[in-house]
C-alpha cells in the first residue's frame, strides 16, 4: 500500500469516529480565546493652555495608578511629565503628578515632580504646582505636600479644550 493512501484513510476514520460519537468537543481554557481586558477609565485628557502654556495631557487610571504623559510647552522653555498618580481633594480638585522625565525649564528640572490641578466647572480652571526641596519619597506623598500647601491657590481659567473624569 501507498502511504499516502494510508494516511487518507487513517484521516478519513479518525474524522468517522468523531462525527459518530454524538459528542461535541469544548476548548480548554488554554484554547479558549481571552476575555478583553477593560480598557482603563480616562481621568483626563486635551489640549490647552493654562498659565500661558501650551499643554498636551492624556491620563488614564484613577487615585491608585495613573498611566499617561502631560507635555508643557512655555514658549520655548517645555517638560514631559510620566503621570503616575491623581487624587481628588476638597471641593472637587482634580490632582494628576508625577516625575519630570524630559525638560529645559528652570521650574521643572528632571528627576523632579510636576501637578496639574483642576477645578471643575465652566470655565474649567487649571494649575501647576512644582516640586519643592526636599523632594518628597513618592507621587503619593508629593501630592499630599501639595494639598498641605495649598497648591490650589492661583488656578485660572484655561482656554481650549479638556475631558476631566466625573
Amino acid at each position: 500500500m501507498n502511504r499516502s493512501f494510508v494516511a487518507t484513510l487513517v484521516v478519513a476514520a479518525m474524522l468517522a469516529g468523531c462525527s459518530s460519537s454524538g459528542q461535541t468537543t469544548t476548548p480548554s481554557p488554554a484554547e479558549s480565546p481571552a476575555a478583553p481586558s477593560p480598557s482603563p477609565s480616562l481621568l483626563a485628557s486635551g489640549n490647552f493652555n493654562s498659565k500661558g502654556a501650551a499643554v498636551e495631557l492624556h491620563a488614564t487610571g484613577g487615585e491608585s495608578g495613573v498611566t499617561g504623559v502631560m507635555t508643557v510647552d512655555d514658549d520655548g522653555p517645555r517638560f514631559t511629565v510620566d503621570l503616575e498618580g491623581a487624587r481628588t481633594a476638597d471641593g472637587g480638585l482634580l490632582m494628576i503628578g508625577g516625575d519630570v522625565t524630559d525638560s529645559t525649564h528652570s521650574f521643572a528640572p528632571e528627576g523632579t515632580r510636576v501637578l496639574i490641578i483642576f477645578q471643575r466647572g465652566s470655565p474649567v480652571q487649571a494649575g501647576f504646582h512644582f516640586e519643592t526641596d526636599p523632594p518628597a519619597a513618592s507621587c503619593a506623598a508629593f501630592l499630599e505636600v501639595a494639598i498641605d500647601a495649598g497648591a490650589e491657590d492661583g488656578l485660572e481659567p484655561i482656554e481650549g479644550n479638556v475631558e476631566l473624569s466625573q
